[in-house]
């Protein structure tokens, strides 16, 4: 009903002459600025007015007569006043609309946050396991390198252990047969030539050459050093009676290290049994410690294995947590971008709904600002004896 009565808005209260009251006013004037801002709502076609379509065009066409010049609030008559009641619902429920909104964005925007932060956290967690896994694969690959070396280690002292006991009686035979070479060396060879008796010239020099080459090589497997193997042949090719202090140190340094060489030798073939039967222990533990190595190691191996299978686990499972956290990413961000439209929404009708709620307190006559007081300067009082 209030709607069909708006052409009979037109004259107003006074009469007023046809045309919009928004024409005389400058752009500048608050009446004007207010009347464009609800104009331009009830323009907007995103602002529901109820009934038909007319309906908008009646309140655009109504708005100035209602609410403009000459229907300040002490101005407006009945019919006025419905209008205005009519154009004040729409802008009410425009606002309520929005805020219904912003509240269901803001409900959908903390909702799709919450999710974002648990799929964060998620996600964090996630990759903590797999750093570690790797950390760990590190770690199990090392323990692999240093049992493979262990195996490789055990290997070798299994081979010599087996090698000193499958060759252990040619060993003795050896022994025994350089115990002889010793024992001649010492008490023939080198007897001789610390004698130094020879029938003639001849036989003295093929005497010294054999016996210093003997010797040599007799030194050289016991253990003498380079000066001795220099200067023992000086000190035995000389005559008996020639040799000095020096010489006689050297003999005896040749005959000490015979002697030791010789009593290593008797000491290990009186161990013969018992030795053989050491060697024999020996390396039936090297067997044990190789299987255990052998068994060590593929125990680290399949340790490695196993640790890579879970890290290509961890590693799907970090690729599809990673894979939701974009998505609540996008979601949150797309909530995001429909609360602040909402809100932009919200901003907009609440400031419709202000410049109504101006054009409708508007009274036909603006009060004057009130002035300051000025400070008045005080009277002085009359001197005494004056008249006041």
């Amino acid at each position: 009903m209030v709607l069909k009565k708006t052409k009979n808005l037109a004259m107003g209260k006074r009469g007023a002459t046809p045309g919009s009251p928004m024409r005389k006013l400058r752009k500048t004037h608050p009446m004007y600025k207010n009347l464009t801002k609800v104009e331009n709502a009830l323009h907007d076609h995103s602002v529901p007015v109820p009934g038909s379509k007319l309906n908008r065009k009646m309140l655009i066409e109504a708005l100035p007569k209602a609410l403009g010049d000459g229907a300040a609030s002490d101005e407006r008559h009945g019919y006025q006043k419905m209008i205005v009641d009519a154009i004040g619902e729409v802008l009410s429920a425009e606002v309520k609309k929005c805020a219904d909104k912003v509240a269901t964005g803001q409900a959908e925007y903390d909702a799709a946050s919450a999710e974002k932060t648990t799929s964060d956290n998620a996600l964090a967690e996630k990759q903590g396991l797999l750093d570690a896994k790797k950390t760990e694969i590190t770690e199990k690959k090392e323990v692999l390198s240093t049992d493979k070396q262990a195996h490789k280690d055990a290997e070798h002292a299994l081979k010599e252990a087996n090698h000193e006991v499958e060759h252990f009686d040619g060993n003795m035979k050896k022994k025994e047969d350089d115990k002889t070479k010793f024992e001649t060396a010492l008490n023939e060879t080198l007897a001789s030539l610390k004698k130094g008796e020879y029938a003639t010239p001849k036989e003295k020099k093929a005497a010294e050459g054999k016996g210093i080459e003997t010797l040599k090589s007799i030194l050289a497997v016991a253990g003498a050093d380079d000066s001795l193997l220099v200067c023992f042949s000086v000190a035995l090719t000389k005559d008996p009676e020639k040799r000095g202090a020096f010489d006689n140190r050297v003999i005896k340094e040749i005959e000490t290290r015979i002697e030791k060489t010789i009593a290593g030798l008797a000491s290990e073939l009186a161990q013969g049994p018992s030795l053989k039967d050491k060697k024999i222990a020996e390396a039936a533990a090297a067997l044990t410690k190789k299987d255990a190595s052998v068994a060590k190691q593929e125990a680290s191996a399949e340790a490695v294995k196993v640790a890579e299978q879970e890290k290509h686990d961890l590693d799907a499972v970090v690729k599809t947590a990673t894979h939701e956290m974009k998505e609540k990413t996008h979601t949150q961000e797309a909530k995001l971008k429909i609360l602040t439209k909402e809100k932009s929404c919200l901003e907009e009708a609440e400031a419709s709904q202000e410049a109504f709620k101006y054009l409708v307190d508007r009274p036909s006559v603006e009060p004057e600002p009130e002035e300051e007081k000025k400070d008045e300067p005080m009277e002085e009082a009359p001197a005494a004896g004056e008249d006041a």
